[in-house]
């Protein structure tokens, strides 16, 4: 069972990403020490959360850009579009 909670206030409020960020401090924290107990620096540690979670960030801007380009096909063309 995870130990993150789940939002508890609305989409849009101004403490949620805090509650969010809040909520994963413990789990975030036990990846960091894990990782610089296995025998890597701090701040490699570091970079490689940031750039895992920046890959993240564009991965779901490309999926989501996906997403919007294959509904606009779907609307100009409607079932004639190749796969």
């Amino acid at each position: 069972m995870s130990d993150i909670i789940g939002p508890q206030r609305s989409l849009g409020h101004p403490q949620r990403g805090l509650d969010c960020q809040t909520n994963m401090q413990h789990r975030f924290d036990l990846l960091a020490s894990d990782a610089e107990a296995a025998g890597w620096q701090s701040t490699e540690v570091a970079t490689a959360l940031l750039e895992l979670a920046m890959n993240r960030i564009e991965a779901r801007k490309a999926k989501t850009l996906q997403a919007k380009l294959e509904y606009d096909d779907q609307k100009r063309f409607g079932n004639n579009v190749l796969p």
